[in-house]
């Protein structure tokens, strides 16, 4: 009888010790993350200075609680799309934190790729998705410039929805309020 209390016994102080050690983890069906100032559902725009699109995302674990304290990154699986710095943040008490990709991209040609987009933290992949990636700074240089402006004018009236100069998806022809966008961000750099 004194062994059974004994072995009950080191199973309830085995429980409590325990209890407290066990790790939260994200868990992705319970983590959001949303996408701010698109261009539309299927694009997204870089630009040097971090001030186009930007992610929102709220991390929560396997018991539905919010985690404070992680590294939230956006990972651009595209050689061509070029980060200043890494576009990663660290979530507040309730789990969120902002992420606003400071970028470039450096295709070749006038056509916008699809890229594949994920969202991590602590190794785990919390989304996936594919977007087109827009940037005023064509040539990724840092800054949006001359050379920018004159990559846009080789598009100036293209009829190409998928044209990296194409910054109003609704309309497919390269055009004045595709213009505007890049003079918004005239100038922005690193």
């Amino acid at each position: 009888m004194t062994r059974l209390f004994y072995v009950m016994l080191a199973v309830v102080a085995v429980s409590l010790l325990a209890a407290p050690a066990w790790s939260a983890v994200p868990y992705p069906p319970n983590c959001l993350k949303v996408w701010y100032s698109v261009i539309d559902d299927s694009a997204i725009a870089l630009c040097p200075q971090g001030d186009w699109s930007w992610v929102g995302v709220t991390i929560k674990d396997q018991f539905n609680t919010p985690m404070a304290g992680v590294t939230v990154q956006v990972l651009f699986d595209d050689a061509a799309v070029v980060l200043w710095p890494n576009a990663q943040g660290v979530t507040d008490i309730n789990g969120y934190v902002a992420i606003h990709p400071k970028g470039s991209v450096n295709w070749a040609g006038p056509v916008a790729k699809w890229v594949k987009i994920r969202v991590m933290c602590l190794a785990v992949t919390i989304e996936t998705d594919y977007r087109y990636v827009l940037s005023p700074d064509y040539n990724a240089s840092g800054a949006v410039t001359g050379g920018d402006f004159g990559f846009f004018g080789d598009d100036w009236l293209r009829i190409m929805l998928d044209c990296h100069s194409n910054f109003v998806r609704s309309n497919p022809q390269v055009q004045s309020g595709d213009f505007s966008f890049l003079g918004a961000h005239w100038l922005h750099h690193n």
